[in-house]
Formats: structure tokens, C-alpha cells, sequence
């Protein structure tokens, strides 16, 4: 099975307000302009641990499946935003432009419930 992977899907562009960001990706073949795509970072399997790892440089201190890291997805050492684990009900979130605030808790909230951008 191993970890999920997320894609995340932001305006590059002001887009109509009507307009579903997914549908018009899904749509083109190549790249789109208006959207810019991110993704998780892919852990680490470290044998020692028998486990999947990811560096998240202190934003998380507990283990969890919604630990994750959103990477630009056309170079995964550019990360945009960070969201971890700290404590039993507390969660950190680093946001790095150009993701905005609110689609970095926009993010955040939807870890919590089902995703349609998991594989």
C-alpha cells in the first residue's frame, strides 16, 4: 500500500468564480496554465524503522497519516507547505507563498474528512 499521495490544485490565474478547478484540469491534456498543481513529498522508507519518514523539521512531533509535506509538483525540493502532527489534538501548518492562508487551511480542514485528490 504504502503512504497516500495528495494533489493539490490552485489558481495561477484569476479564473470565473463558476469555474470547478478539478474539471478544467481533468479537461486539458497538457499543462494548464490557470492551475498550478502541487503534491505530497514522497517519504523515505527507512528499514530500521520499518516505516515510511518524512523530515518535517519540527512541525511534527507525533506520527500521522495526515503528516505531510506539498511539494511544487514539478520539482519536489520546492515545498509550499507543511502540515503536521504536534500533539493528540493539535495540529501545526506552515504555509509558503504563493499558497495563500485560506488555501492552506482549506487543506488542513480537508485532511480531515475524505479526499478526492488521494490515490
Amino acid at each position: 500500500n504504502g503512504p497516500r499521495k495528495v494533489k493539490l490544485f490552485a489558481p495561477s490565474n484569476p479564473i470565473p468564480r463558476e469555474t470547478n478547478i478539478l474539471s478544467m484540469y481533468e479537461k486539458t491534456s497538457t499543462q494548464n496554465e490557470n492551475i498550478k498543481v502541487y503534491q505530497s513529498k514522497t517519504p523515505k522508507w527507512m528499514p530500521e524503522l520499518n516505516a515510511y519518514v518524512l523530515n518535517l523539521r519540527g512541525t511534527a512531533s507525533h506520527s500521522s497519516i495526515k503528516n505531510c509535506i506539498i511539494v511544487d509538483s514539478e520539482n519536489e525540493n520546492k515545498e509550499h507547505l507543511i502540515f503536521g502532527k504536534k500533539s493528540k489534538d493539535i495540529f501545526n501548518l506552515e504555509i509558503k507563498n504563493p499558497l495563500n492562508v485560506l488555501q492552506g487551511v482549506a487543506f488542513a480542514v480537508s485532511s480531515f474528512e475524505r479526499k478526492l485528490a488521494c490515490e
